[in-house]
């Protein structure tokens, strides 16, 4: 299965998020006017208030994120893959979106690099998305296309593979790890447990654990896919100590993912890719660029 599909090449993401404001209370007017409309359509026996608490980290309008982690797998000697992390997690939502842009502009701009997740697709990307806009930040390449040619986004979601094609078919990340045996990582907190963990106890550290389990459960479920040996922990490298988003955060992430080029995955290898392309077709380099924009394709559909 996804035998097309080359590891190496994904960026696999996870994003935690919490509702911007600790209590529907502390909306204004129009906020709340919004939140009661939309939480007509819930069909659930609870309150105003509990609505908001319970799902107002589901909407970019109503949310923010707090987390968000990235890694890549790493080929290893004995024929396997090891999975290297970087997170950036805090108040500063701004910090932390500044941080994963820069990161994926400096990095991940060629298009042979494929994101993906455990529903990506409906969630995280656009939640991330809708999240600069609203903090003026400006998308990166990868994500820009989205607006003009959505079919054109590569990524690689685990959550629709399992669907098979059903339209109906819901199943969480743990399900799914329970239900291929994958005892590793085994991770206590529930997404409902987010809010509380932000809000009442600003217990970043746990929150971004969670985030981090949730990235290495998505890698073993794609490792099973593929009928590769699962993860231990000896095989996950965690890029620096836990940190909020900062600047000095940022410039450690982009010092760590620098050694991407010892694994013989670095953007050097872009370089060398798009000068035997220029070889081979030549052309201006502005007309290059173009042609690779409107080239992000997913590696599924080649």
């Amino acid at each position: 299965m996804l035998n097309h599909i080359r590891l190496e090449n994904l960026i696999l993401i996870d994003i935690e998020t919490v509702s911007e404001v600790n209590s529907f209370d502390q909306l204004d007017a129009d906020y709340k006017s919004f939140w009661e409309r939309k939480a007509r359509f819930f069909r659930l026996e609870e309150t105003i208030e509990e609505s908001y608490v319970n799902r107002a980290a589901l909407y970019a309008e109503f949310g923010k994120i707090v987390c968000i982690s990235v890694a890549y797998f790493m080929p290893e000697k004995s024929g396997g893959f090891g999975l290297r992390m970087k997170s950036f997690c805090g108040d500063n939502e701004q910090a932390i979106l500044n941080s994963f842009v820069e990161l994926v502009n400096t990095y991940y701009k060629h298009h042979k690099y494929v994101f993906a997740g455990h529903n990506i697709k409906e969630f995280d990307i656009p939640f991330l998305c809708r999240r600069m806009m609203i903090n003026g930040i400006n998308l990166p390449h990868k994500f820009a296309i989205l607006a003009n040619k959505p079919r054109n986004f590569s990524m690689l979601d685990t959550f629709q593979i399992w669907k098979f094609g059903e339209m109906r078919n819901f199943s969480s990340l743990k399900l799914l790890t329970k239900a291929m045996g994958i005892t590793y990582p085994n991770d206590p907190i529930d997404g409902s447990d987010l809010n509380d963990l932000y809000w009442k106890d600003k217990n970043f550290e746990k929150i971004c654990q969670h985030c981090q389990n949730d990235l290495i459960s998505t890698a073993q479920l794609l490792l099973h896919f593929k009928g590769f040996d699962q993860l231990t922990e000896d095989y996950v490298h965690i890029s620096g100590d836990y940190d909020q988003a900062s600047e000095s955060v940022l410039e450690s992430a982009l010092e760590d993912d620098s050694e991407k080029e010892s694994d013989g995955i670095s953007e050097k290898e872009s370089d060398i890719d798009s000068e035997k392309e220029s070889k081979e077709n030549p052309e201006s380099k502005s007309d290059k660029a173009e042609e690779e924009s409107e080239k992000d394709l997913n590696e599924e559909e080649e």
